[in-house]
């Protein structure tokens, strides 16, 4: 039986270290920093490069 891929859409962490965690995504995982809709709390809006995206 063939197996289905898998893909993650989203994720959400939360953290008093925000722009800590979120350095630490990009420079590991490779992450990108894109824009975000302003809410009433600070936060940061990650992408992954499409080209590694199924």
């Amino acid at each position: 039986m063939a197996r289905k891929a898998a893909c993650l859409c989203h994720v959400s962490r939360e953290s008093s270290l925000f722009r800590c965690l979120a350095e630490f995504y990009k420079e590991i995982l490779g992450l990108e920093e894109v824009a975000s809709p302003q809410f009433e709390f600070k936060e940061i809006w990650l992408m992954v490069d499409p080209k590694y995206l199924p």
